[in-house]
């Protein structure tokens, strides 16, 4: 293989994954639920890139992607993808559930699962 097609999967993957967390805040799900959630439903696999008999990421995946991209820069981006919807009209705060101090929490929530999951806790 060129390197070119290795940079184009790897690419690839990394925006699927990316999708895949997501579909995780707008939908407000763990890990293992995101993972049910992907291997169940088209909507899903369709939204991430997945064909409808391709095996899904297991639900440790997403915590290592995470904490990759780090779980504040992951908030940032996501807070400002939903004020990109809103100002364009495709969402209102009628149907917002998760608020800035939502985003903060579930953060630093991230952070102490991942930490504890290094020292074994």
């Amino acid at each position: 293989m060129s390197r070119a097609i290795l940079y184009l999967s790897l690419a690839n993957t990394l925006l699927r994954l990316f999708k895949c967390l997501l579909l995780q805040f707008m939908e407000d799900l763990s890990d293992r639920e995101l993972e049910r959630y992907l291997s169940d439903s088209v909507a899903a696999k369709w939204f991430c890139d997945f064909d409808l008999t391709e095996a899904t990421p297991d639900y440790s995946v997403f915590s290592r992607i995470r904490s990759k991209i780090g779980t504040n820069l992951l908030s940032k981006i996501f807070a400002i993808f939903r004020d990109q919807l809103k100002s364009q009209g495709y969402m209102s705060e009628v149907f917002t559930f998760v608020d800035a101090s939502h985003l903060i929490s579930k953060a630093n929530l991230w952070e102490e699962r991942d930490e504890a999951r290094k020292q074994k806790i």
